[in-house]
């Protein structure tokens, strides 16, 4: 021999069976990684979708947006400029405690 080697049919079926495992395992990560990209674009899609909604609540009639003046525990008295104030009811979800004066609060 020379410096070349022959490669034989062992040789060559043994790097044909490596190949096809590679492959595969690019296969299954490719299609792992657009499974997760699709969910982060779903979720994405749902905040983006809740964000329309409120911006469209607040921009309808009757909406506005004030400073906190006074926290009276399920009612909160608002100022929103120019109109006046309001004594509004605070949503069950939100923690009172953590309603301060002077921030900002959309009614």
């Amino acid at each position: 021999m020379d410096g070349k080697r022959e490669i034989s049919n062992f040789d060559f079926l043994n790097f044909m069976t490596f190949l096809e495992k590679r492959n595969r395992l690019k296969d299954k990560k490719t299609k792992n990684y657009l499974k997760n990209l699709f969910c982060s674009k779903k979720l994405l899609t749902f905040y983006i979708k809740s964000l329309i909604e409120e911006i469209s609540f607040l921009q309808k009639d009757g909406s506005g947006v004030g400073e906190i003046i006074q926290n009276h525990g399920e009612k909160v008295l608002i100022k929103i400029n120019q109109e006046g104030k309001y004594l509004v009811n605070v949503h069950p979800k939100i923690d009172k405690k953590k309603i301060n004066k002077w921030d900002e609060s959309s009614c």
